[in-house]
């Protein structure tokens, strides 16, 4: 006897068992809990369910590190930009814990403020920013060059509105005083005969002294100094007995003549009654058969050069000694 839900078949020669059965959904339901919110539609026909979810209260938390994706929101009153420090959540302090964003421009630059924080530096004139590049944009244009004579300097400018070209030449010199010059006047080219009296310089005065060894008052020119240099020649002194140095005996040769058989004595006197100046220059020449020469020196002290002996030296006849004095009290002689 075959039972409902039970199907026969003998066509193969062998006999299948199979059961068709199937039953009818009615309702369905759902609920959620712990943060999972649920929704349901056509619950008693073609049922679709939908899951969200909601606030989740947790019954515990787990120490190990927050990780989130997308944007988390907090439950905490902390607005704007946050920092922590050994796990608490504080507001971060501008300039101190971050640099706060700027509302420059693009042809602004950022400079300290000296405080930690950044400030808009603006690009003054003569400069531009362009491109991570600051840059001189500044320059002007001459248009023309001009110049003023001024005490005794003559100038002179060619092409001064394209390629100037500026020329300097000495013209007359008129002083800073209205005293005579030469005795001549002010700004003259030539000077006069005459008393050369006081110029003022940068306005202060400086009296001159006459430039002649006559002291005849006259000025002497730059031709008639080289001229004397030139032909300079050292003063003789002949002294055919014993002799002390004297002021006037500076740069000159002593000289014992020949015709003098008789020996001398040449003395040279203590600085501190004949002060003769530092460098000074004195020579000496016995000349052939004279009488020996000693040159003598008080109480200062005579080195002879490359000997370095002191005290008095003997000059044979024919022979030559040029001493200079190096120290108030020292002189040096070279005998030849």
């Amino acid at each position: 006897m075959q039972g409902s839900g039970i199907t026969l078949n003998a066509s193969t020669g062998s006999i299948s068992i199979s059961a068709n059965y199937n039953g009818t959904v009615t309702s369905v339901s759902v609920s959620g809990s712990n943060g999972i919110g649920t929704s349901i539609t056509n619950a008693t026909t073609t049922p679709s369910i939908s899951l969200n979810l909601g606030a989740i209260t947790p019954t515990s938390v787990s120490t190990g590190a927050l990780t989130a994706t997308g944007t988390t929101t907090l439950a905490t009153s902390l607005t704007g930009v946050l920092k922590g420090t050994s796990g608490v959540v504080s507001t971060a302090t501008a300039n101190s814990d971050y640099l706060p964003a700027t509302t420059g421009n693009s042809s602004q630059l950022l400079g300290s403020t000296g405080s930690g924080g950044l400030t808009n530096v603006s690009v003054g004139s003569g400069l531009t920013y362009s491109g991570g590049v600051l840059s001189a944009s500044g320059g002007g244009t001459v248009t023309t060059v001009t110049t003023n004579n001024q005490s005794g300097i003559i100038t002179l400018v060619s092409n001064p509105t394209t390629t100037p070209n500026i020329s300097l030449s000495l013209g007359n010199i008129t002083p800073l005083s209205d005293t005579s010059v030469f005795n001549g006047s002010i700004g003259a080219t030539t000077p006069n005969t005459g008393v050369f009296t006081t110029l003022n310089i940068n306005g202060y005065g400086y009296s001159t002294t006459p430039a002649s060894t006559s002291n005849n008052t006259q000025v002497a020119t730059t031709a008639f100094i080289v001229n004397a240099l030139a032909t300079q020649v050292t003063a003789i002194n002949s002294q055919s007995a014993a002799y002390t140095l004297v002021l006037t005996d500076a740069n000159k040769m002593i000289y014992h003549p020949s015709a003098d058989t008789t020996a001398r004595t040449f003395t040279i006197p203590a600085n501190s009654s004949v002060a003769f100046p530092t460098g000074t220059i004195i020579s000496f020449f016995n000349d052939t058969s004279a009488g020996t020469v000693t040159i003598a020196i008080t109480s200062d002290t005579l080195v002879q050069a490359n000997v370095g002996t002191t005290g008095s030296i003997t000059l044979s006849a024919g022979h030559t000694a040029s001493m200079i004095k190096v120290t108030s009290t020292r002189w040096v002689i070279n005998v030849n």
